[in-house]
């Protein structure tokens, strides 16, 4: 499998990476250390983070100018990073899914990056960080990640 950048986004965003952790877990329900390990870091970011605080986080700034550089008012479309630490600071919390997208939003919201979670069995073909075809929907038709 190739996993690459556009061509558009590269322009637009020069300082542009892609990170691929991978491992292989059981998927399960949202209970035990995981959960526990991301209710004591909810915690810990609510008495950190003021809503107006965070734009201030190095990687959700610069996240936020890519989207302007792409046409995106960061403001309406939010990354989930941020939307996440948003709801963290308003005293609103997270929902919980599965271990897997607790893990995924553990890291997300510690670094400020935004993350995705796939079920690399799931994933057919190459897949290319781009924009988004006009009219489409996230996850559909070309596997953007």
């Amino acid at each position: 499998m190739k996993i690459s950048i556009s061509e558009e986004i590269r322009r637009s965003c020069p300082g542009i990476g892609l990170g691929i952790l991978y491992y292989t877990m059981e998927v399960k329900g949202s209970e035990g250390p995981v959960r526990e390990a991301f209710d004591r870091t909810a915690a810990l970011l609510a008495q950190r983070y003021q809503v107006s605080d965070i734009v201030n986080n190095p990687h959700i700034r610069e996240t936020r100018e890519a989207y302007k550089a792409l046409g995106k008012a960061p403001s309406t479309y939010r990354n989930s990073a941020e939307a996440m630490l948003r709801r963290i600071a308003q005293g609103k919390g997270l929902y919980y899914i599965n271990n897997a997208i607790e893990i995924n939003n553990l890291f997300s919201v510690k670094t400020g990056y935004s993350l995705g979670t796939y079920d690399l069995d799931r994933i057919e073909g190459d897949v290319e960080l781009r924009r988004s075809q006009r009219g489409s929907i996230t996850g559909e038709s070309a596997r953007k990640l």
